[in-house]
């Protein structure tokens, strides 16, 4: 981490937190995937293929999650093209194992 000049953390959320802090205690720019810094007013929340020109000078980039990430990748070229004239929304299901046992709906 010594000779990094920026930090990803994969960390599990409540963990990676210890680990940015730290990094940014020692002048590390920091990305961060864990739900940690997402309400952060400290970091630039997007995703950092949207968001190059805010995280180009940001100390602290917070990830949306998968839900969110899923969705946005899907939608910001179409608002982008702007050839989606029509209101568009998502549905997300999440699955419990191999067979979906226990699918819950994630609107």
């Amino acid at each position: 981490m010594q000779d990094a000049e920026i930090i990803l953390s994969a960390l599990p959320h409540g963990v990676s937190g210890r680990y940015v802090h730290e990094a940014r205690a020692g002048g590390k720019r920091a990305v961060d995937l864990s739900a940690d810094f997402r309400l952060s007013p400290d970091a630039v929340y997007g995703l950092t293929e949207f968001t190059r020109r805010a995280w180009r000078i940001a100390e602290l980039v917070a990830n949306p999650g998968c839900y969110p990430t899923a969705a946005l990748l899907a939608l910001i070229p179409l608002a982008a093209a702007r050839t989606h004239r029509s209101r568009a929304g998502n549905h997300h299901r999440r699955g419990v194992g191999r067979d979906r046992r226990g699918a819950q709906s994630q609107a």
